[in-house]
């Protein structure tokens, strides 16, 4: 769950209703600046913001083929399957844009 404008009795309230409905786990997460809430918070993504595992062996592919490291990560693009075979995106060389996102993410964030 995400905390945006929330006191916390209602992301209580809403923990309750989660685990009444048979949800077992519910974490808290507070909002950062990606996506809509850009706007909500009028800022820029940063990698900063980033939680710190994009460069985990994940890979996000949106809609339109575009890849990120991650879903939060839609700034940086690393490839488009459309364009290139997704297995030359995985395993490219270092020096292309997979790998450097990966190891700019593992260093600054």
């Amino acid at each position: 769950m995400i905390a945006i404008d929330q006191g916390p009795d209602d992301i209580d309230r809403t923990k309750d209703f989660l685990h009444g409905m048979g949800v077992g786990s519910v974490r808290v997460g507070n909002i950062r600046e990606f996506g809509r809430a850009q706007d909500f918070m009028s800022q820029h993504a940063q990698l900063s913001g980033l939680y710190g595992h994009c460069w985990r062996g994940r890979l996000c592919v949106s809609p339109d083929g575009t890849a990120y490291t991650c879903v939060l990560a839609r700034e940086w693009p690393v490839g488009n399957v459309l364009e290139e075979v997704l297995a030359q995106i995985l395993r490219a060389p270092p020096a292309v844009p997979l790998h450097r996102m990966r190891q700019t993410i593992r260093e600054e964030v």
